[in-house]
């Protein structure tokens, strides 16, 4: 019999993941020396099982069957722990269809890991001790399982579980006509990098790099050339050499949904790349083969597009190993020899999500931040936009699911939800289950929220927030769950710099980060009251025009520490021990 090493699989949007070798669990013959269990809450996924316990059940199901199929265990063991699996995640499901919440406003259950890590974290946090528990215990015991799954993650959470980027607060350092400027932009960039870094940005998403058929940079051709209308590729260096000095990480924009080639073919198509940079790396002079074959435009020699057609460009063939490998080492360019740390991709709905984990992975990993630009219409009705956008903020979601969780993604839902909500409609600022109704209620370590961008506001003005109620806007994103954006624009033209200063200074002495606890206490037209909790202290927002707060206003111990128009933010930071 083998004791090493089984590994149920990877559940999608929760995971039941069990590892078993001689630094953990042993089994031998039916019998469990040892059997630590830590449930721990992946505020990541949590507020999904909520609403979606049939999906749950199917993917456990899965995860059992590939169980009882492994040749790791002897059949009896197998058997046994699959059962177990069973057993225990029917008891967590059946609480949350009853909406039963194990954690101050949490749904129930998110990850059952037993792990080296799991382990290990459990040790360190001295949340529970379970090493005195058999496996005959556990399997006649569930309720005593549950309270002490109940015990353990009523504490704080385990280090470990939150990405390596939970405190991110991104600026987006342009707007669309940022290459017009004469000075260069990357010049104004490396001036101001000292003020941004002390304002509390911790990354900036850049333009762009590369050459391109429009000066604002998203009709790439030649991708090693970095000389554009933002500035030569000297100035791109020192201007990322000078947040780096700083510590804010630097996002560059990456297009590889389609590719402008530079050349015409016999048929008087533009299908021919050039590559007249030298450089490293593969080569990108590529033809037709690069080019999918659906595309109805160019008609490329590749295989069929794996995302959405972009329509203005060639759509790249990204099932092509060769191209792949060519974009690879072109991003391993951008981080080593020019200085980038992390990634934005555009047009992210144009390919499989299983290429942005590649070249994520193979090149700055997958704690490093990195953000999907997924932009779908949202659900709308003769009334205007649905109360219920779930279908909308699960098309986010499975993304970064079948990305493996390698990039974040925009959310666009929110950014929906909010700017009607701001209108006298506050109401629509919590979901059936009393959630954030954005992807931040269902997966905020993931969720990159934001207001406006380079496409929806500013010159392009495709979609914009209302102007009048930007700073409600502000002090809701800068306040909640999920990796806030704030656009250049609006922190540096609009006259809002200081209320935004002030916003994103209250998160940081907080210590709210992307999964922080969220309790809305009233979502009604004219009043929203939420309470957040960090590491470092909890927080009040208050919003809309009804100045009545009754039971949900600020305790005596909280200060007014922010406010404008229609908005305030009280605080109360816990003793530091």
């Amino acid at each position: 019999m083998k004791t090493s090493m089984l590994s149920s699989s990877h559940l999608s949007s929760f995971f039941v993941q069990s590892k078993i070798n001689r630094n953990g669990v042993r089994i031998c013959g039916g019998n469990m020396r040892k059997f630590r269990v830590i449930m721990s809450v992946e505020h990541d996924r949590v507020a999904e099982l909520h609403s979606r316990p049939d999906f749950l059940e199917k993917k456990v199901v899965q995860s059992v069957e590939q169980l009882r199929g492994s040749e790791e265990l002897n059949a009896d063991d197998r058997e046994r722990i699959a059962s177990l699996m069973e057993l225990m995640t029917r008891r967590f499901m059946v609480q949350t269809r009853n909406g039963y919440s194990i954690m101050e406003n949490t749904p129930v259950f998110a990850s059952m890991e037993l792990t080296d890590r799991s382990f290990s974290d459990l040790e360190d946090s001295e949340q529970v001790d379970l090493s005195g528990l058999n496996f005959e215990d556990l399997e006649s015991n569930l309720q005593g399982l549950e309270d002490v799954a109940i015990k353990a993650v009523s504490k704080p959470r385990v280090p470990g579980v939150s990405p390596g980027y939970s405190s991110t607060v991104l600026l987006q350092g342009f707007h669309w006509n940022s290459w017009k400027n004469p000075e260069g932009w990357y010049k104004v960039l490396e001036k101001q990098a000292e003020l941004i870094a002390q304002t509390g940005f911790t990354h900036i998403w850049m333009n762009p790099p590369s050459k391109s058929v429009a000066d604002e940079g998203y009709l790439p051709t030649q991708l090693y050339n970095l000389e554009t209308p933002y500035g030569s590729q000297e100035d791109l260096k020192e201007c990322l050499a000078a947040f780096k000095k700083v510590g804010v990480q630097t996002l560059a924009d990456i297009v590889v949904n389609h590719r402008c080639a530079d050349k015409q073919d016999e048929h008087g198509q533009w299908t021919i790349y050039s590559d007249e940079i030298d450089h490293s790396g593969a080569k990108l002079n590529w033809g037709k083969w690069a080019i999918c074959g659906d595309d109805p435009a160019f008609g490329g020699h590749g295989n069929a597009d794996t995302g959405e057609s972009y329509g203005a460009a060639p759509d790249l063939d990204h099932t092509n190993p060769e191209l792949r490998r060519a974009i690879v080492d072109w991003l391993n360019f951008l981080k080593d020899d020019i200085g980038f740390d992390g990634w934005r991709f555009d047009f992210a709905k144009g390919y499989g999500p299983n290429y942005i984990t590649e070249y994520v992975r193979e090149t700055v990993g997958s704690q490093i931040f990195c953000v999907g630009e997924l932009w779908y219409d949202c659900l709308y009705d003769q009334s205007g936009l649905q109360y219920n956008q779930n279908a909308h903020r699960q098309l986010a979601c499975n993304w970064v699911d079948a990305s493996m969780g390698h990039s974040a993604a925009f959310d666009f839902t929110t950014k929906a939800i909010l700017q009607e909500a701001v209108k006298g409609q506050l109401w629509r600022l919590a979901d059936s289950q009393g959630k954030p109704p954005g992807m931040i209620g269902w997966w905020p370590t993931r969720a990159v929220t934001f207001l406006d961008n380079h496409d929806t506001g500013g010159s392009q003005n495709h979609w914009p927030f209302p102007k009048v109620h930007m700073m409600m806007g502000y002090c809701y994103i800068l306040t909640h769950p999920g990796i806030p954006t704030v656009f250049y624009t609006d922190l540096f033209d609009l006259g809002y710099f200081e209320q935004i200063s002030a916003l994103i200074a209250t998160r940081k002495r907080n210590l709210i980060k992307a999964e922080s606890l969220i309790t809305i206490k009233v979502a009604k037209a004219d009043l929203y009251i939420a309470e957040v909790t960090g590491l470092g202290g909890k927080i009040l927002v208050k919003m809309g025009t009804h100045m009545e707060m009754g039971e949900n206003g600020p305790t005596k111990d909280m200060k007014l520490v922010c406010h404008g128009v229609d908005y305030a933010v009280w605080e109360e930071l816990f003793e530091k021990e």
